[in-house]
């Protein structure tokens, strides 16, 4: 079964209170990681992978804190993923950096060729759904509760 790792759920929850504030404020790690409870050593890692990748930007000291690096409709939730897992985030037998000679099966494999599809997929998705898109799926999501 396809899941997201622990890292790219909590690298969303954390995008994802940037996102709340855009254009008002920076968040504080602390903050970040109070609302969402996320253990404050991982969440570090996650923000500077982030901030390595040009999602969000930080600003150390007094009145620091994180910010995204541009509007939340113009990241993608590929941007994301990709930035905390690698390009081939989904299925690593159809990445480009696959060695296919470490596969006897590989030209012959159908759940390879079945794979591949399903990460094209995905990744048109992905690579169609910015955070403005995000906020109104959980939007749609809370209603219902």
């Amino acid at each position: 079964m396809f899941q997201l790792s622990k890292k790219s759920c909590y690298g969303l929850k954390a995008i994802f209170e940037l996102a709340l504030v855009y254009g008002k404020n920076t968040v504080t790690t602390s903050l970040i990681a109070e609302k969402q409870n996320i253990p404050i050593p991982f969440l570090e890692q996650i923000l500077y992978e982030l901030r390595k990748g040009g999602i969000i930007e930080s600003k150390r000291g007094p009145g620091g804190g994180h910010k995204l690096s541009r509007r939340p409709e113009d990241i993608k939730f590929s941007d994301i993923i990709e930035t905390l897992e690698g390009p081939n985030f989904l299925f690593e037998c159809v990445g480009t950096n696959f060695d296919a000679n470490s596969c006897k099966e590989y030209d012959l494999c159908p759940s390879r060729l079945l794979m591949k599809k399903l990460a094209e997929r995905i990744k048109e998705i992905f690579d169609s759904t910015t955070l403005v898109d995000l906020f109104h799926i959980w939007v749609e999501e809370v209603r219902k509760k």
